[in-house]
Order: C-alpha cells, then structure tokens, then sequence
C-alpha cells in the first residue's frame, strides 16, 4: 500500500541496549488523503528501524513523505495486534535537486597565472 502525506509529529529517537546490541527506533505520524479532494485526513503512527535509517531520512514535521507500507495484524492470546511494516520511505516535494557544477565555455578565456606568488 502506498501513502503520500505530510509528517505531522516525529517523535524522539528511542535506543535500548548498549554497544554492539543498541537499538533505535523513532516514531512519526503522517496525515493523508485515502481520497485526494476529500474532506479531512486519515493519520497513521509509523515507525523507523535502526540508526542509520533515521539518520539517512532526518524527518522533520512539515515534511511530505511518500511511504510503502505492509499491513498486518496478528493474534495473541485472543487480542489483535496490528503491525506496520515500511517497506520504502522517500520525501517528496521539499527536497531540492543538487545542481551540477557549470563548465566554463570555451569563449572564455582561462587566465594563465592566476596565483598570486607567480
């Protein structure tokens, strides 16, 4: 399943364990539109695995996200428990394209000794 939708609270990082065996989690919510032009918002609580992963992604509130998700629930002990899976997270829209550095054209000249001790 696909959602695209704007972060509204990201929550603290969360680490359990020590050293090698530590382990980071961060909860955020995203609010989105199952019906784009329908009135209000469906919000769901998602969760980052692992360091890296919240390091790569640094969400702030105010982003927009575009997030895949699995979805299932499972039962223990006669209780329902949902779990959701992110399988891909991007930002979308507020991220801007890095520009590539401009060659000097061939009309302008180089100058020759350009350092100041020669």
């Amino acid at each position: 399943m696909r959602i695209t939708g704007k972060v509204t609270r990201v929550f603290p990082t969360v680490t359990t364990g020590e050293g090698a065996d530590a382990k980071a989690r961060q909860n955020f919510v995203v609010a989105y539109q199952e019906t784009p032009g329908q009135f209000g918002y469906d919000t769901v609580l998602l969760t980052l695995f692992g360091a890296y992963s919240i390091k790569k992604h640094s969400l702030v509130e105010g982003d927009t996200v575009d997030v895949y998700i699995e979805h299932e629930v499972r039962e223990y002990n006669g209780r329902s428990y949902n779990n959701i899976k992110i399988i891909q997270l991007r930002k979308v829209g507020n991220v801007e394209p890095q520009q590539a550095p401009q060659q000097p054209s061939e009309s302008e000249e180089q100058p020759v000794n350009d350092l100041p001790w020669v």
